[in-house]
């Protein structure tokens, strides 16, 4: 059950990272993944099998090692989340739309 806030991080990330890059096009402005969120999504897809297999298979423990992968994806959830954000508030100039009048 302690691995369920990890799966609402994840999910809340996704969330708020679409929602932000709707908002920067609408503004003219693309912001493409980074390394960082591709690195999210294969820890996180690598977790999502891992955890298929709650017994051991080919002696590998599947259980255990999908729980790691899935910290490991929360992490990068974190961080590359946070750099999105980073990226699009702190820009400058023309980058950055004009929210009170809606120019860019």
């Amino acid at each position: 059950w302690w691995a369920a806030w990890m799966a609402v991080v994840i999910v809340s990330r996704e969330l708020a990272v679409t929602g932000l890059r709707g908002i920067a096009s609408a503004g003219g402005r693309i912001m493409p993944a980074s390394w960082l969120g591709k690195a999210k999504a294969l820890s996180q897809n690598c977790a999502i099998v891992a955890l298929l297999f709650h017994y051991p298979q080919a002696g590998l423990p599947g259980q255990e090692i999908g729980l790691v992968l899935l910290s490991v994806a929360t992490l990068l959830t974190l961080v590359s989340g946070y750099l999105y954000f980073a990226d699009f508030f702190g820009s400058t100039g023309n980058d950055r739309p004009d929210f009170e009048t809606g120019a860019s």
